[in-house]
């Protein structure tokens, strides 16, 4: 119950949302992002790779200064999942930056739930009030290659529409 009721308050208070519309939630991690948040995600990084602190800032620049998040809770069920990014000089480039979304599972620990190695950041993510098994829709701006399958190396902006399957954001679609 302790740590529920800390979770509540960790969302309404960390949650620097910006309500652009009334069925669109904008994040702007830049400008309104939450400490906490932006640690967890840190944390979160350096275990998923299995590196030291020393080693994953000598290898990929990757610090607490430059991973940003925020508490969203997409699925309405009163625990805040992150949604952040980092923009390590090994995490991003021109072709955007990397954008997770994490979630509580059963045994209290964040797991990693959507990645995208090619989101704008500056562009902000758009938590949308559609629901796809029972998780808000997301749209955000990245690249993706022209190939059509093939890899091209030729890039355009894009703006896509991310779905939850039941377990991932998973199903992407690109949206004109």
């Amino acid at each position: 119950m302790k740590k529920f009721a800390t979770l509540l308050f960790i969302f309404f208070v960390g949650c620097n949302c910006v309500f652009a519309k009334d069925d669109i939630m904008t994040l702007d991690l830049y400008n309104n992002h939450n400490k906490i948040a932006s640690e967890k995600l840190y944390k979160f990084l350096l275990k998923s790779y299995g590196r030291p602190k020393c080693k994953i800032n000598e290898l990929w620049d990757i610090t607490k200064e430059n991973t940003l998040a925020n508490f969203v809770d997409l699925n309405d069920d009163g625990i805040p999942e992150i949604v952040g990014f980092t923009s390590a000089l090994g995490w991003g480039g021109t072709m955007g930056t990397s954008l997770y979304v994490l979630k509580v599972n059963d045994k209290s620990e964040y797991e990693n739930i959507y990645y995208s190695a090619m989101f704008y950041p500056w562009l902000g993510i758009k938590i949308l009030k559609e629901k796809t098994n029972k998780f808000c829709d997301i749209e955000i701006e990245g690249s993706y290659d022209t190939g059509k399958g093939k890899v091209s190396g030729v890039q355009k902006a894009g703006r896509f529409l991310v779905k939850f399957d039941g377990k991932i954001y998973n199903k992407s679609t690109l949206v004109k």
